[in-house]
């Protein structure tokens, strides 16, 4: 909504004082109705600032958010067990939710900065704009100021061309040899953005298959499942896939492809792991790893109901009745029937 309003004010040629009192309004009224997710969201900065000391300059690396920051907040909530407000914070720990911050974990301060020049240098000219396509490409350029304020689009490689071709036709010189080289950018930005997306493809269509003749044939899944690792293997979802055909085929390389894949959900990770020790009888690894998983997301009930189960298997009442008290006392952020059955078995 407020990326709408933002864009046909520039196309207008609105925005001005008198325009931006009822933009801060709305900025206003978005964050106190859904003030729970913004003190969630101010949480993740906390946390992310507090442990980018020695990354500050250059950051972690590319794509590997989702890994330190699983690990950051299970480190925190296993420093502040009093913490008690779990329902704030997104279920899923491997999205900044805010673009900027995400530039800042995995590059830096020199990718911050490179981010924020691309936003401002453009929009300091933005009046001059004398044709409506100028205007057009400005308004598209803070769709995507808004969206990375509240998301991270630039995950997706066509995001980033689709930015990048707004830059280049805002910021294109007028001297043919340097028209010339933006003209050679452009076709190689877009020949790799058309190639990555037809090998996406493909590996998705490999993934799928894998999937169906994972239930039939694992060894014949693998095949498929290999042909789709290259491309997809940043994808949680698609390794959870793999990891799950592969304890049909060998536990010990499943285990050993859910210890390596940084790329892989650290959550999931811990809880795939430990179903693997707790169907081999192996209570206090599998207890370890569903007590990973539960200081990485605090507020899901499945690690605490699996960790109340292991304590009554093993007639340790005190800790089956910690366990109960935290299920008792967890706040439910979306009612589910899950959660209603947990609750039952639990006699809650």
């Amino acid at each position: 909504m407020l990326a709408v309003l933002l864009s046909a004010a520039i196309q207008k040629r609105l925005l001005d004082r008198k325009f931006a009192i009822p933009i801060i309004a709305l900025c206003i009224l978005l964050i106190v109705i859904k003030w729970q997710s913004f003190i969630g969201r101010l949480f993740i900065w906390k946390i992310c600032l507090e442990n980018t000391g020695q990354y500050w300059f250059s950051g972690t690396g590319s794509n590997t958010f989702n890994y330190w920051y699983s690990n950051w907040q299970h480190d925190y909530f296993l420093a502040h067990p009093g913490w008690t407000h779990f329902h704030k914070l997104a279920d899923c720990p491997s999205h900044p939710y805010n673009e900027f911050l995400n530039i800042f974990v995995e590059y830096g301060i020199i990718g911050l900065a490179v981010l924020l020049a691309a936003f401002v240098l453009p929009a300091i000219k933005w009046r001059q704009s004398v044709r409506d396509w100028q205007l057009a490409v400005h308004a598209g350029l803070m769709t995507f100021f808004v969206f990375s304020m509240v998301y991270d689009p630039f995950t997706s490689f066509l995001a980033r061309f689709v930015f990048a071709v707004h830059i280049g036709v805002l910021l294109v010189p007028r001297q043919q040899v340097l028209r010339l080289c933006w003209l050679i950018l452009f076709v190689v930005l877009g020949y790799t953005t058309v190639s990555k997306e037809m090998a996406r493809s493909k590996a998705n269509t490999d993934w799928e298959t894998g999937e169906l003749l994972s239930i039939t044939d694992p060894a014949q899944a693998e095949v498929f499942f290999n042909k789709a690792e290259p491309v997809l293997f940043r994808n949680r979802f698609f390794a959870e896939s793999h990891s799950r055909n592969l304890l049909s085929l060998d536990t010990n390389q499943a285990l050993r492809y859910l210890y390596l894949n940084i790329h892989l959900n650290q959550y999931q990770s811990h809880m795939m792991i430990a179903g693997v020790y707790q169907l081999k009888n192996i209570r206090p690894v599998a207890v370890k790893h569903f007590t990973e998983a539960h200081y990485i997301i605090p507020n899901r009930f499945i690690p605490m109901y699996h960790l109340y189960l292991l304590a009554k298997d093993a007639k340790d009442s005190s800790q089956a009745e910690y366990w109960r008290k935290k299920v008792r006392n967890t706040p439910v952020k979306i009612p589910s029937k899950q959660i209603e059955y947990i609750k039952l078995q639990m006699g809650l």
